[in-house]
């Protein structure tokens, strides 16, 4: 006799293993096994100390190669068999059947508090990288993905708080219907647990479901200082591991994902999805290396300033045809962002273009690229204002992504709504510098939003006309087109550009102060930015300008700047 599916758990330590186990035992049709490679593993590792260990290595079969012949032979005629493992168990058994057989699915098990996974071992097994099982997990999960193999990734709290849920993905995963028994079992030992269970499972055998057997997933604990050492050789691993977890939150249709997307606006987009396997370019400060890191990868410390701050500045730069359109322009703004902030840049320009050709080289774009180049003022000893408390050199970042602008609204455009929120004097904020900190457009962005419109129109302190929140504005009357004066804002790559070309096309050009009521009778609106160019604003504060779609003047400018790129 032999069971038709095989379900591998292969847990971290301290997730609800013990509990999933329980679980699937509630199925008809499923029998469940306790760590059966627990003792040929435990038989190699001599110094690994366990108070019931040489109890189960009498009681037990020692060649884990037998073990596993065994297994692939046990269960119910054409039914299931539960294999419940700690990740660790694996080793030097990844090439036998238990891995490569096709009756067999694989399921990890991963905490989302890793620590609380290295810190609550008691009872004579010690805290080591080893009895973590988080090496072993990854390189398991490698061995199947070069298999072609899928996994499952789960994350222990997931399980707890939303059974039903995380239930229903891992039968799914395993070809089988979720049982309603699966969600409740009864009190006490069970006559399948491990010889261990006396020293381990207390919690989870005053248990009759999933919220009773948390145990050390909701008790607060102290980390001692050998422990937290652990933990920076763990944290690679595990983070590896979680970062593919299916989490509860996505199956519930409460989060969308990286592979979401962004509706309406000047920077509508769907995730393009060769993004999630993009490299990011980062110039680490103190060190001075460049290095290309995976998207699901890539960050920065918690201490930079940057995140601490909003302390430093950012260009956005397209790729197009193989080259970086306006790099010049946009480098030269950048620095002198820099060079207001009082950041010292240790990298020339031209440094600076190699990091961001490298990184696009290595990624294989050549267009439809949008690249955001972020400069912070770099690492900090403490969280403090002070740049005496910064570490090294500035931190720089390219994030390139396979991102193109909707056609669909460039043609038929956007809507607007004044805001009630002003941009700053220049001796407040420069508006000429693209700082990280966008307190005052991220609230724009919200109110526009929150109304139902793609962006807000936002006047000067004086109540002019000044800018959008995250795009130049310009408008046309009579054949002139109007622009606001850069006094209140970003002295835009694209904004200029286009009214190069309105010049160069024959168009009287302003740069003046107007005002809204000067807007709503505006034969045409524009927008403009590195992303998408130029697009049509058809309506603002809900009154339609001009005829309430994309002007020809408008459609002109469009058609120029394409041109002008393309000659780049």
């Amino acid at each position: 006799m032999a069971a038709s599916v095989i379900i591998n758990l292969w847990s971290a330590p301290r997730c609800c293993s013990t509990a999933l186990m329980y679980s699937f035992a509630q199925r008809s049709d499923t029998t469940v096994m306790d760590e059966p490679l627990y003792a040929s593993w435990l038989a190699k590792h001599p110094e690994c100390a366990r108070p019931y260990r040489e109890e189960l290595l009498r009681a037990s079969e020692l060649d884990g190669r037998k073990v596993v012949a065994s297994l692939l032979s046990l269960g119910p005629e054409g039914g299931v068999l539960f294999l419940k493992h700690i990740g660790k168990f694996i080793e030097d058994l990844e090439d036998t059947d238990l891995v490569t057989s096709s009756r067999c699915v694989h399921v990890f098990l991963v905490r989302n508090r890793v620590e609380k996974s290295l810190v609550s071992f008691g009872e004579g097994a010690k805290s080591t990288l080893l009895e973590s099982s988080y090496p072993h997990l990854v390189q398991l999960y490698s061995r199947l993905r070069d298999l072609g193999r899928q996994a499952l990734v789960v994350v222990s709290e997931d399980i707890v708080s939303r059974p039903r849920v995380m239930l229903a993905r891992i039968c799914q995963h395993a070809g089988l219907a979720m049982d309603p028994q699966q969600l409740s079992w009864q009190p006490g030992p069970k006559e399948y647990d491990g010889v261990w269970a006396k020293h381990w499972y207390r919690n989870v055998w005053a248990s009759s479901g999933f919220e009773a057997s948390v145990g050390s997933h909701k008790k607060a604990m102290s980390i001692p200082d050998d422990q937290k050492a652990l933990l920076e050789e763990v944290i690679p691993f595990w983070a590896f591991m979680k970062r593919r977890a299916v989490r509860a939150a996505c199956l519930a249709g409460e989060s969308s994902g990286p592979e979401g997307s962004v509706k309406g606006g000047t920077h509508e987009f769907h995730q393009d999805p060769r993004n999630a396997r993009v490299l990011i370019g980062i110039r680490d400060g103190v060190s001075g290396d460049f290095s290309l890191v995976p998207r699901s990868c890539a960050s920065v410390s918690v201490l930079d300033s940057g995140f601490l701050l909003g302390d430093g500045a950012w260009e956005g730069i397209r790729l197009h045809n193989g080259r970086l359109l306006f790099f010049r322009e946009h480098v030269d703004r950048l620095y002198q962002a820099m060079k207001a902030l009082d950041i010292s840049m240790d990298v020339s320009k031209e440094e600076v273009r190699e990091m961001v050709e490298a990184t696009t080289t290595a990624n294989g774009m050549v267009g439809g690229v949008h690249i955001r180049l972020i400069v912070s003022r770099g690492l900090k000893l403490t969280p403090y204002q002070s740049p005496a408390a910064t570490v090294g050199w500035p931190t720089i970042v390219v994030i390139p992504e396979h991102k193109a602008a909707s056609p669909e609204v460039k043609e038929k455009g956007i809507k607007l709504i004044t805001s009630a929120f002003r941009r700053a004097r220049p001796d407040t904020q420069d508006p000429a510098i693209n700082c990280l900190s966008k307190n005052t457009c991220i609230s724009a962005c919200i109110h526009a939003v929150n109304s139902g419109y793609h962006e807000c129109l936002m006047l000067d302190p004086q109540g002019f006309v000044a800018t959008c929140n995250s795009t130049n504005f310009i408008m046309v009357k009579a054949g002139v087109v109007l622009s606001p004066t850069t006094d209140y804002q970003l002295h835009g790559i694209t904004r200029q550009n286009m009214l190069d070309l309105a010049r160069e096309a024959g168009y009287e050009v302003r740069e003046r102060n107007f005002t809204l009521i000067e807007v709503y009778d505006a034969d045409e609106c524009f927008v403009t930015g590195t992303f998408a160019g130029a697009i049509p604003v058809v309506a603002i504060d809900g009154r339609v300008i001009g005829e309430g779609r994309r002007g020809e003047v408008t459609r002109e400018l469009q058609q120029r700047y394409g041109e002008l790129c393309d000659k780049q």
